[in-house]
C-alpha cells in the first residue's frame, strides 16, 4: 500500500512480470488506483526464498516527494514480528540498470534533492540549457537569426503529456505579425511547431517532439527587427533588450525563469563554452552560414531586440580605403559652379 502517484487506473486484472510473476495470481495482480497492489499467491512461499515481481504503473506528470517512509507490506492475517500486519519497505537504488539520466550525480543545485530511485519520487522539469541569443542587431533586419539551445533533467513525453509546451515571453518589438515561424534544427530535433503570438503579445509558444533528458536540442528561426532600439520610441518604456523568459507547461512542474545569452570571445566569435551547464557545442559553426552571419560586435548585441542605434562614422578603414562622414565643395570662386558632396558612413 502507499504506492501514490499514478494514473494507472484500478484493475483487478492487472499484468505483473518478472521472475515469480507466475507464483501470484498466474501473472495478475489486483491493482487500487488509491495506491494498493494485491498479490495473490497461487504457490507456497518459502522460508529465505527470493522473489521478485515487475508492475508496469504511469506515474503522473506533476512532481512528487519519495513515499518510501510510507508504503507498507501487508501480509494479514500474519503477523510480522514487530506483531504489526504490515511493515515499511526499502529501496535499494545501486541495484538499477543506470536508464535514468543523472541518476546520482547531484553537482547541480537544482537537482541536489534529486532521489530517482526512490519509490514514487517524480522528477520535476530543470532546464540544463536555456539560451537564446540573436544574429543581427541592425535596425529592421529581415533575416535576424535567433538561435534557441535547450536541454531538460527529464525527458518530454508528448504522447503521455499532450498538452507539453515550452513558452518563452517577452520577445515584444519584432514586426512579425502573429504566426507560425519556420524553424531548423542544428543540434537535433524539438520542435514540432514554433508559433509567435505577435508585436503587442510577445509569445514563442513551442510545441515540441518527443525529447531525451540530458539531450541539446538547438534550433534557429528568422525574424524581423523593429527600426529602433527599444526606449527611443516614447510609447516603449524599456531602455534596453527585453529579458527573455522560458516556461515549460502542461501538467509538468515548472517555474518560469530567465533565459540566458552566451557571452562571445575576444575574436567576436561565440564561445565553445556557452551553455548554462557547461556542454562543449561550437556556435560559431552555426552562425557563419550565409543567412545568418555573426554581425553583432558586443555582448549586449547578442541579446534578442537589442538593437544597435545608427551613428555616423567619423573615420573608418574599409579595406584599404579610408572613409569618412563629411561634407566638401568644390570651388571657391564667386559666380562659378559649386559641386557639394556629402559622404557618410554608418554603423548599420
Amino acid at each position: 500500500a502507499g504506492l501514490t502517484g499514478t494514473t494507472t487506473a484500478s484493475n483487478q486484472q492487472h499484468v505483473i512480470a518478472g521472475a515469480s510473476s507466475g507464483m501470484f495470481g498466474g501473472g495478475y495482480a489486483d491493482w487500487d488506483m488509491a495506491g494498493k497492489l494485491i498479490l495473490t499467491p497461487t504457490e507456497t512461499v518459502l522460508a529465505q526464498a527470493s522473489y521478485e515481481v515487475k508492475v508496469d504503473l504511469a506515474n503522473r506528470a506533476t512532481e512528487q516527494s519519495t513515499v518510501r517512509d510510507t508504503v507498507t507490506i501487508d501480509v494479514s492475517p500474519l503477523k510480522f514480528t514487530t506483531g504489526q500486519f504490515t511493515t515499511g519497505v526499502y529501496t535499494n537504488w545501486a541495484e538499477q540498470d543506470g536508464t535514468i539520466w543523472n541518476d546520482f550525480n547531484h553537482t547541480m543545485a537544482s537537482m541536489r534533492n534529486d532521489r530517482p530511485f526512490e519509490i514514487g519520487y517524480i522528477r520535476p522539469v530543470v532546464l540544463l540549457a536555456k539560451d537564446i541569443w540573436q544574429s543581427d542587431p541592425h535596425p529592421c533586419s529581415p533575416m535576424n537569426t535567433i538561435s534557441v539551445h535547450i536541454a531538460t533533467s527529464v525527458p518530454l513525453l508528448v504522447s503521455a503529456c499532450p498538452d507539453l509546451r515550452i513558452t518563452m515571453g517577452g520577445l515584444v518589438g519584432f514586426q512579425n505579425q502573429e504566426n507560425t515561424l519556420s524553424s531548423w534544427p542544428m543540434v537535433n530535433d524539438m520542435v514540432s511547431e514554433l508559433n509567435y503570438t505577435g508585436m503587442m503579445n510577445g509569445d514563442l509558444v513551442l510545441m515540441t517532439t518527443e525529447t531525451t533528458a540530458g539531450t541539446d536540442y538547438m534550433f534557429q528561426f528568422n525574424m524581423t527587427n523593429p527600426p529602433h532600439k527599444r526606449g527611443a520610441n516614447p510609447t516603449l518604456n524599456v531602455e534596453t533588450a527585453p529579458t527573455v523568459s522560458i516556461f515549460v507547461s502542461g501538467g509538468v512542474t515548472h517555474s518560469s525563469e530567465s533565459m540566458v545569452t552566451p557571452v562571445m570571445n575576444t575574436t567576436t566569435q561565440m564561445s565553445d563554452h556557452y551553455s548554462t551547464w557547461g556542454t562543449t557545442l561550437t556556435t560559431a559553426a552555426y552562425m557563419t552560414n550565409p543567412e545568418s552571419s555573426p554581425l553583432a560586435a558586443s555582448n549586449n548585441e547578442l541579446k534578442p531586440l537589442w538593437i544597435r542605434n545608427p551613428n555616423l562614422v567619423a573615420d573608418a578603414l574599409i579595406g584599404w580605403d579610408m572613409v569618412s562622414t563629411q561634407v566638401r565643395q568644390s570651388n571657391p570662386y564667386p559666380c562659378h559652379v559649386n559641386t557639394i558632396t556629402v559622404s557618410l558612413v554608418s554603423n548599420v
